[in-house]
């Protein structure tokens, strides 16, 4: 299968990666402001929409209308249009490429560089002949998670950008870990060692709820106990939701 990349910034490069080692597959790129010594580029967009059997429109939400105008004089007929564009419905991609064309909207992170991805999924056709080979492919890369597009802006919010809100909490981790005098990459790894510890424990207590496996980390009058005091009464938690739903409102303002 043959995919063409519609822009390839840092989106379109992780899906490139998560996607190269599956050797049924060629790529090929079209971009204005970014290159890659790793896959040819087309000259243009015909050029593109010729090779391709799965086209990313992997531009910035404020880029797409001009793309869409020109797609609008091509046919796309036997395509799949993939679209990781945060905020952007399918209905409004139909109204340039026609409602015949397979539109596929998807929500992945960076992590599908690593095939870690969490991504969402949804389609205007569920018939079309590579869906399946295109959903196999994003399975491969992750876990892949078909739902409604109506709850597109709050995955957005809690998978798409989450890893950022998460990077920005384990940032006051490294820096406390630093001031142990220890040096900046063994700081790193340390965290990293943290973090995996606690997804493990995590994974390997699914029977309890969360709150049941932070009871078992807190004791009475203890440490952990005097931090997670500090954080209710200076709302932690209701700041996090309010940081998700800030990213969900800007999600539903885009288009």
């Amino acid at each position: 299968m043959n995919h063409g990349f519609i822009g390839f910034g840092n989106v379109a490069k992780a899906i490139y990666k998560g996607l190269q080692s599956n050797k049924d597959h060629s790529f090929r790129y079209l971009s204005k402001h970014n290159n890659s010594t790793e896959l040819n580029a087309s000259s243009s967009l015909p050029e593109l929409i010729d090779f391709s059997d799965v086209l990313w429109l992997c531009v910035k939400p404020q880029d797409l209308s001009g793309v869409l105008e020109e797609l609008k004089q091509l046919n796309l007929n036997s395509k799949i249009v993939v679209s990781p564009v945060a905020g952007v419905p399918i209905n409004y991609i139909e109204e340039s490429t026609g409602a015949e064309v397979c539109i596929v909207r998807i929500m992945p992170n960076l992590a599908i560089a690593y095939q870690q991805s969490v991504t969402a999924f949804c389609s205007n056709n569920e018939e079309h002949i590579y869906l399946d080979d295109l959903k196999k492919d994003l399975s491969a890369v992750g876990r892949l998670v078909e739902i409604n597009e109506s709850h597109f802006h709050l995955y957005t919010a809690l998978f798409g950008s989450g890893p950022a809100f998460l990077l920005s909490l384990f940032n006051v981790f490294k820096r406390k870990i630093i001031d142990l005098d220890i040096e900046d990459s063994v700081a790193q790894d340390l965290l990293v060692d943290l973090l995996k510890g606690t997804t493990t424990y995590l994974e390997n207590n699914k029977q309890l709820k969360i709150y049941q496996l932070i009871e078992n980390i807190t004791s009475k009058g203890g440490t952990t106990e005097a931090g997670l005091d500090y954080g209710k009464k200076h709302n932690l938690e209701e700041i996090l939701e309010n940081v998700l739903l800030e990213t969900e409102k800007k999600s539903q303002r885009l288009f």
